[in-house]
């Protein structure tokens, strides 16, 4: 099995963050390159799914709808089911069907609630510790025009099902509740630890965590 020989796993990792890379830049030479792999490589699931990604970005919507389907209907892993799911919310925003694609962040939200249990990268209070040391620091580094807008913040691990029925993404890493002229900041710790929480074991955690911070707060307060 593949998962049995590290060389060729790893081989496999490099090809989906190289084909992943290729989206952003050119969705169409991405789908080329798809279809330049093995047959046995094109159907992982991991890579149906980067397609469907892709297929998504030239406007292909209602055929990575259906990929994504199949999909969810075929994996068990854990990490992809939420993965599938939150591309399906999505799709179905761009095809606008707006309380499917809650249902389908709903579920995404729920099985990354699952995940993170299972992660182990750090604990909710770890979590919470380090963000409420480096958002000070994150605040220091904007202006003080920008500073005055934010009067208090909190940190909690995901974002509600009542923020999805009012838009927000389940993934995101935070939220801004403005009143009058300034505001309350949510960072959501469990999406930031998806991100970069395996950095932690190099050391590098707070240090990418501290600039996604000051571009949030960037963009909340601009």
């Amino acid at each position: 099995m593949i998962e049995d020989d590290p060389d060729l796993q790893a081989e496999l990792d490099e090809a989906l963050l190289a084909l992943e890379e290729l989206i952003a830049e050119s969705p169409e030479e991405a789908l080329s390159m798809v279809d330049s792999l093995p047959e046995a490589v094109r159907n992982r699931v991991e890579f149906r799914l980067t397609t469907a990604r892709a297929l998504q970005a030239v406007d292909e919507l209602e055929k990575a709808r259906q990929m994504c389907e199949v999909i969810a209907a075929e994996t068990t892993d854990l990490g992809l089911r939420a993965d599938v799911h939150h591309l399906l919310g999505d799709l179905l925003e761009d095809l606008e069907q707006p309380d499917l694609a809650n249902s389908h962040f709903e579920k995404a939200l729920q099985l990354d609630q699952e995940l993170f249990q299972t992660r182990g990268h750090l604990t909710e209070q770890e979590l919470e510790q380090r963000l409420q040391a480096l958002l000070p620091q994150a605040l220091d580094l904007l202006p003080a025009a920008q500073r005055s807008k934010i009067t208090s913040f909190t940190v909690q691990l995901f974002p509600t099902p009542a923020d999805i029925q009012a838009g927000l993404d389940p993934r995101a890493f935070s939220a801004y509740e403005k009143s009058g002229t300034a505001g309350t900041l949510r960072i959501f710790s469990a999406n930031l630890d998806a991100e970069y929480g395996d950095l932690d074991e190099l050391g590098e955690f707070e240090q990418h965590v501290l600039v996604e911070l000051r571009e949030q707060l960037n963009e909340h307060t601009s």
